[in-house]
């Protein structure tokens, strides 16, 4: 599923639309709930059941762009998400190591 590297400027283009489309489905408040066994489910604002399912296993959407074999705004915003909480992931293993090593600056300073 990740996105690999375009091979034209058209392809670079439309990478970058579904990149910003994905983006903004995020902002609308799209949710992404981890179903287990690979299965992701991708709920749209205001709506309870799924409108889409990403398949983590054979890497795809059951969106109609997906289904004509691009990397679609599902997809890419997922891996968006996943690359966010990594990154939380090691802030928070590196502030937890800082705080082992007794390295954190403290934030008020004593009087």
């Amino acid at each position: 599923m990740n996105s690999s590297t375009p091979n034209n400027i058209n392809a670079a283009i439309k990478q970058a639309n579904r990149r910003e489309r994905a983006l903004n489905i995020l902002k609308e408040g799209y949710k992404f709930e981890d179903m287990g066994e690979g299965v992701i489910a991708v709920t749209k604002p205001g709506t309870t059941a799924a409108a889409y399912w990403l398949n983590m296993i054979t890497p795809g959407c059951d969106c109609p762009d997906a289904m004509k074999g691009n990397n679609c705004k599902h997809e890419i915003a997922w891996e968006i998400l996943q690359d966010e909480a990594k990154m939380w992931d090691a802030a928070c293993a590196e502030y937890d190591a800082r705080i082992e090593a007794d390295d954190v600056p403290y934030l008020y300073a004593e009087h």
